[in-house]
């Protein structure tokens, strides 16, 4: 494989150009000439909420969580998400 150098990786005009060039070149042409970058990445604070719960649900809800290989707080988090953004749409 021949051997890129940085300035062989241009400056894209938008997403398309970008696109057609990484369809026809490969990261491991480039990958010497890259650099390491640190990201930090932060997560957004998470606000404790305490809600009451009939024990069948909670009981589900952990059932499906494990089933699924998460966290039972992630998923009922998640299953909030879904069911805000219905209700959003909803109250439009």
């Amino acid at each position: 494989m021949k051997k890129a150098y940085k300035d062989e990786i241009p400056k894209f005009k938008n997403l398309e150009e970008e696109r057609i060039f990484w369809d026809t070149h490969s990261l491991e042409d480039v990958f010497d000439d890259l650099e390491e970058v640190k990201v930090l990445v932060r997560k957004r604070p998470k606000t404790t909420v305490s809600i009451r719960m009939d024990e069948d649900e909670l009981k589900q809800i952990k059932e499906l969580s494990k089933k699924l290989g998460v966290k039972y707080t992630a998923l009922i988090r998640s299953s909030t998400r879904i069911g805000l953004s219905k209700v959003a749409k909803l109250a439009k």
